[in-house]
């Protein structure tokens, strides 16, 4: 099979070369675009849940750990200790 004659989800493929990349590129991009701006507020910015990874729990308690703190702060260590587990794989990662 040559390569005018196969086919990838990219689209049509010639010479290595993908058809109407640059145009599919260009309406991605512009969807994307109108997305986000639609998501915009009308003072010019944008406003979502902030998520991350256990990382800030984790480094709370060692902190706390470290400096001999912890005994004082055993209601926001627990929390903190739920967060780290709700946050955990079935593997124990």
């Amino acid at each position: 099979m040559s390569l005018e004659q196969k086919k990838t989800k990219a689209g049509e493929m010639v010479f290595g070369h993908a058809r109407g990349i640059k145009q599919r590129i260009q309406q991605a991009i512009q969807s994307c675009q109108t997305y986000l701006f639609s998501q915009q507020q009308p003072d010019g910015f944008w406003c979502g849940e902030l998520e991350a990874d256990t990382t800030l729990e984790s480094d709370y308690i060692l902190l706390h750990e470290v400096l001999g703190a912890h005994a004082d702060n055993t209601q926001r260590t627990s929390e903190c200790i739920r967060e780290i587990l709700r946050h955990q794989n079935q593997d124990g990662g």
